[in-house]
């Protein structure tokens, strides 16, 4: 139905009933929902009107009260005509204005829920809608085109699959020995046979080392403030705070070897203490061993000079004593008696003889008393 202007006393823009939308409640004794169009509506309140009156059995409607004066096409003569006259007003007569798509277009319609999104609203005109469902249609057939593609690329994979036959199990060479022999290096396995032989060794090696935390405990086990014994520091490997097994072991090395110099210091300490024990009331020690003698200059070389093989050189080497008996210990003075009196010569060097590849070293009257420890080179005469 066209709506015309005829009978709009206000003068407002004419607008099809089909185009204009019920915004009540849902009706359910009269079929009408809300979004329905007032054609719709009105169409189905006169057939309730009309069942309504059949079943009270109203036939003593009276007609001719009903003002029809502002019905174009009138009067009508029975409840019926009455209401299609009614209609027919509402949605205007075939002599009105022709059918204006512009204004169709502006028709407010509900957006189905499913369709509504952080940027759909609940309503649109019908123009937004068409091109908003135009939009949509098209990524559905895009998605459709893709998923069609990859449907055909996956039958035409599955296709080649079956015509390779059974499924055969990938081999490979393993790279060493596995579970006690049953892997040989070299030898090729099937996949499956290398998997477990590797997670065969892998509970063994598990069974054997403890759990992550067993690891992670031993780790964490290292003394606080650890230093050196006797080496000037640890090596390059030593880490103060290791955080894996890798770095504890390197930290064990380090403090194994430094133990063992400490350890090799102490052997010669205590043999110096099991030759020289008693030997003094003074409490003095001859230095190093009870055998050992040395000679003086005022240079490494001409100490080691002094000390070399060549000649007679038995009858001028002497004995050196300290407090300790240790090889040019430095935290003690030293002497050229037992009685400790006689002290030796500042900034001298001393050589042990006979001087080939032999031990020499600078005294000093003050901490600390030996410095510059070297060797003499083969003749006695050089330092190293």
């Amino acid at each position: 139905m066209i709506p015309i202007n005829s009978n709009d006393p206000n003068g407002c823009e004419a607008i099809s009933s089909n185009c204009v939308v019920w915004q009540g409640p849902d009706l359910p004794c009269v079929e009408i929902c809300t979004g329905d169009t007032i054609s719709s509506v009105i169409a189905a309140l006169c057939e309730q009107l009309i069942e309504c009156c059949e079943e009270a059995a109203i036939n003593g409607f009276d007609i001719d009260v009903i003002n029809q004066t502002t019905l174009d096409g009138g009067p009508a003569t029975t409840l019926e005509t009455l209401i299609q006259l009614i209609i027919n007003n509402i949605g205007g007569s075939t002599s009105g204005s022709e059918f204006d798509c512009d204004q169709v277009m502006k028709c407010i319609v509900n957006v189905e829920e499913c369709l509504r999104s952080e940027t759909t609203y609940t309503q649109m005109t019908l123009e937004d809608y068409l091109s908003f469902l135009s939009v949509l249609i098209c990524d559905i057939l895009q998605q459709l085109a893709l998923h069609s593609s990859q449907m055909n690329g996956n039958s035409e994979r599955i296709t080649a699959l079956e015509a390779q036959g059974e499924y055969t199990t990938p081999q490979r060479v393993a790279a060493g020995n596995l579970a006690g022999g049953a892997v040989t290096a070299g030898q090729t396995y099937p996949i499956d046979t290398l998997l477990d032989a590797l997670d065969t060794d892998y509970v063994t090696l598990r069974t054997a080392t403890g759990e992550v935390g067993t690891w992670n405990t031993a780790v964490s086990a290292q003394p606080a403030n650890l230093q050196p014994l006797i080496k000037a520091s640890w090596p390059a490997s030593y880490d103060a705070n290791p955080t894996v097994a890798g770095q504890s072991l390197a930290n064990a090395w380090a403090v194994a070897d430094d133990l063992r110099e400490y350890s090799q210091s102490l052997e010669a300490r205590i043999a110096v203490i099991e030759n020289n024990c008693c030997s003094s009331a003074s409490g003095a020690y001859r230095m190093l061993d009870s055998v050992t003698e040395y000679m003086n200059g005022a240079t490494c070389s001409a100490a080691c000079t002094a000390a070399a093989p060549e000649g007679d050189v038995a009858a001028a080497c002497f004995a050196i004593w300290n407090s300790s008996g240790i090889l040019f210990d430095t935290n003690v003075p030293a002497y050229l008696e037992s009685t400790m009196t006689t002290q030796l010569t500042n900034d001298q060097w001393y050589a042990i003889c006979p001087g080939g590849n032999t031990i020499v070293a600078k005294y000093s009257t003050t901490y600390p008393h030996w410095t510059g420890n070297t060797t003499c080179d083969a003749g006695g005469e050089v330092c190293v």
